[in-house]
């Protein structure tokens, strides 16, 4: 609310100008809104969306950024006069507001309105093509009218942005998941773009073949009304795997998800290369049978090839996600991290990978049991110690952990 002493307001909902007038205004009078200080973009098309005290209005342009609104009804003295401003691209850049003046035949003197920018959302994917069961990247992003991000202000706490997939015929939504860029599951398909950012990473995961439109919603926002936007993604159903190198000698190799191939002649590129393989579990190691025993998450083999031998292992992309769960004994456990995101460079967190046994374990080790060895360096972690920065682990491998007391070593799909 502004009134003729030149007061100036941020408006900040649909685009909604209002003013009290000092004279009696009947239909003969007329309202007039400058833009040519501003940066707004619209159509005379556009005008006729606009009302004045509820009532659509007769717009005329008196030169480009100036227009004339006569009145449709008597405005008396001291009454509100609204003005419901067209659906505007506005280019401004965050954190500045477009500037209109607003005045009347009978009062000439000018009202500055500060219009707040209101922002349009985007979704990006990092590929127009992906695999049942594979994660795209996606960028949900706020732009201004020319596509350039849209910076949330400081005083907005965030904008959530609501996520859902549909496929052809339209029957049900959600056949998909998604998770945000940290890996924590989202809760109701739902992110928040934060103050001071522009957008938001989102993997999604499909789960089923076809021509997918990935749907972004805007839920209660500062700004308005932000249209629903969508993005094209084309699912293919074939295998997708990821696949780490093991050299001759002795490795250690775990699944780093649910496979969809679990034995080692199937994990392994090249079984015929391997000489043994060996689990260490309830405190004494045993051979395992390379065509029988199932590679699980959270667990790790040793695996030892042959001489002057190198090969792949394979891992298969499951088409459901799920949970992993595991008892740890007190004392030294065998373990294999656990992660999903495919672009996350080959490793993930320690503290990420053993949060729900946080205060248990009082050492982590990797080991390098031969120069040749596919897992390099050796290290160890002690939580705690001075300089003691947790590592990162690399997917596909396994480490030691000294459990001072058992327990059960989760994690809750992508968390």
């Amino acid at each position: 609310m502004v009134t003729t002493d030149n007061s100036t307001v941020c408006v900040t909902t649909n685009y909604r100008l209002e003013f009290t007038t000092k004279y009696d205004l009947t239909v003969s009078d007329k309202v007039y809104l400058d833009f040519r200080s501003s940066s707004f973009e619209f159509s005379l098309d556009d005008l006729t969306n606009m009302t004045l005290n509820g009532l659509s209005s007769t717009v005329t342009v008196n030169e480009q950024g100036v227009f004339e609104i006569v009145l449709p009804v008597t405005v008396f003295d001291g009454i509100n006069v609204t003005i419901e401003l067209p659906d505007i691209q506005n280019p401004s850049f965050p954190g500045c507001y477009t500037f209109a003046d607003v005045w009347t035949s009978k009062d000439p003197g000018i009202i500055q309105f500060a219009v707040k920018v209101t922002p349009r959302l985007m979704i990006t994917p990092s590929k127009s093509n992906c695999f049942v069961g594979s994660l795209v990247k996606l960028t949900i992003e706020l732009v201004d009218g020319q596509g350039n991000p849209f910076n949330v202000p400081d005083e907005f706490e965030f904008i959530p942005i609501e996520l859902e997939e549909f496929v052809e015929p339209v029957e049900e939504p959600k056949y998909g998941n998604f998770y945000d860029l940290d890996l924590y599951r989202l809760e109701d398909n739902c992110i928040s773009i934060e103050s001071g950012n522009a957008s938001s990473a989102v993997y999604y995961q499909p789960k089923c073949e076809g021509n997918k439109k990935v749907f972004a919603t805007h839920a209660v926002t500062p700004f308005g009304e932000i249209k629903e936007v969508y993005c094209e993604i084309n699912v293919i159903d074939e295998p997708v795997y990821w696949t780490i190198k093991i050299s001759s000698g002795w490795n250690i190799v775990s699944a780093p998800f649910n496979l969809e191939q679990t034995t080692l002649d199937e994990v392994i590129e090249n079984p015929e290369y391997i000489e043994i393989a060996l689990t260490y579990d309830e405190g004494q190691w045993k051979q395992i049978s390379v065509t029988e025993s199932q590679l699980k998450p959270l667990h790790a083999i040793y695996v030892k090839l042959r001489a002057d031998k190198e090969s792949n292992a394979k891992y298969y992309y499951p088409s459901e996600d799920s949970s992993y769960t595991r008892d740890l004994d007190a004392g030294w456990n065998l373990v294999g991290p656990v992660v999903y995101n495919i672009d996350s460079d080959g490793k993930v967190n320690l503290e990420q990978a053993l949060y729900s046994i946080e205060g248990k374990y009082s050492q982590v080790t990797c080991p390098s049991p031969d120069p040749d060895d596919a897992n390099k360096l050796s290290w160890t972690y002690i939580p705690g110690a001075v300089g003691g920065t947790p590592p990162d682990m690399q997917i596909g491998h396994g480490y030691w952990v000294y459990m001072e007391e058992a327990g059960e070593l989760f994690v809750d799909e992508l968390k």
